[in-house]
C-alpha cells in the first residue's frame, strides 16, 4: 500500500512511496493512456560503495522543480534516498534519522532536508552534502517539520512543532549562509 504520493512539477510522473520491501517506490507515467504502477529499482550508493539494485522504501517527500530529483525518507530505517530520475547517476543513500521534510532551491541546484535531527544541505547535481553543520550543532531547535524557500531563492525557513521545540519558526538561512540563525522574536509568533 502506498504511504505517500507526489506528482512531478512537469505533470508527467507520479511517485508513490511504500514501506513494502518487495515493492518500494512506485512510478506512474501520467502522460500515457495506459498508466501501470511499476516498482522503481535503483542502484544505491553510499559514498563510493554501491550495492546491487534494490527497491527504495519510505515516504516520498518531494520532487525538484525541474522534475529530475526525488527524495524519499525511510524513517523506520533512518535512511534518506536521493534519486536522479534520468538515470544519469546512481541513487544515493544517507544514514540520516527522522527526515520529514524537503525543499529544493528554486533553480534546483541545492536540496535542504529537515527533521528531528536538524537541517542538511546537498548539492543536487552530485548528491554531495554541502555541509554536515546542522541546527543541533548550533544549539538551535532540531524538531523541523517543514521547510520553505522564498521565491527569489535567497532564503529558506524551517518551522517546527511548537509543542516540542517551543518555537514556531526554528531557524532560517539567507543567501546560502551555512550558519542557520534563530529568527528575531517578532518572527516567532
Amino acid at each position: 500500500l502506498p504511504n505517500s504520493l507526489v506528482v512531478a512539477p512537469n505533470g508527467d510522473t507520479a511517485y508513490l512511496g511504500s514501506n513494502d520491501i518487495s515493492q518500494g517506490l512506485m512510478v506512474v507515467e501520467l502522460n500515457t493512456s495506459y498508466n501501470p504502477l511499476t516498482p522503481g529499482t535503483y542502484p544505491i550508493c553510499e559514498g563510493s560503495t554501491c550495492t546491487s539494485t534494490q527497491y527504495v522504501t519510505g515516504k516520498v517527500l518531494g520532487v525538484s522543480p525541474d522534475s529530475r530529483y526525488v527524495l524519499v525518507s525511510d524513517v523506520a530505517n533512518s535512511l534518506v534516498f536521493l534519486i536522479d530520475t534520468t538515470g544519469t547517476k546512481q541513487a544515493e543513500e544517507y544514514p540520516i534519522p527522522n527526515i520529514t521534510s524537503v525543499v529544493f532551491a528554486p533553480d534546483g541546484s541545492n536540496i535542504w532536508i529537515g527533521g528531528a535531527s536538524g537541517v542538511y544541505e546537498f548539492q543536487a547535481n552530485t548528491f554531495v552534502p554541502i555541509s554536515n553543520f546542522t541546527s543541533a550543532d548550533a544549539g538551535l531547535s532540531t524538531n523541523v517539520t517543514s521547510l520553505a524557500w522564498t521565491p527569489d531563492g535567497q532564503s529558506y525557513f524551517a518551522s517546527g512543532d511548537p509543542s516540542i521545540s517551543g518555537d514556531q519558526l526554528v531557524n532560517y538561512s539567507t543567501c546560502n549562509n551555512t550558519n542557520p540563525q534563530l529568527p528575531s522574536p517578532n518572527l516567532m509568533s
